[in-house]
């Protein structure tokens, strides 16, 4: 016949605690790659990606669905500046660190911008 296993409560506590820690810990890792910088190919056989891939130093602003490049699956250009990944937002309080603009011409949907690009 088998014995239970009898466990301290000191073992259950730290034990709780050290789950608890790994959770929060791995919790607060999952950020998305917002601002951080994509590649756009102005060699793609997908227009939109090869249009916005071009840099022609024009100051025009793009965005296209990119799931490969960017885990908020956009990549766009600001006002002609490098391609970075943006996601869709309705106001400011949505983009950390950023603002929420209509920065495609007369698209009526808005993207985040870092503080950095939104001042230039």
């Amino acid at each position: 016949m088998l014995r239970p296993i009898r466990i301290s409560r000191t073992f259950a506590i730290l034990s709780m605690i050290g789950l608890w820690s790994a959770s929060i810990f791995f919790l607060s890792s999952c950020v998305d790659d917002l601002y951080a910088s994509c590649v756009l190919d102005p060699g793609s056989k997908d227009e939109a990606v090869a249009a916005c891939g071009r840099n022609d130093g024009s100051a025009r602003g793009c965005v296209v669905d990119a799931a490969d490049a960017c885990e908020t699956g956009t990549c766009g250009r600001f006002s002609g500046s490098e391609p970075f990944c943006t996601r869709l937002c309705a106001e400011d309080s949505e983009c950390p660190d950023g603002k929420c603009m209509e920065f495609v011409f007369q698209t009526n949907e808005k993207y985040c911008v870092s503080n950095s690009l939104a001042s230039q």
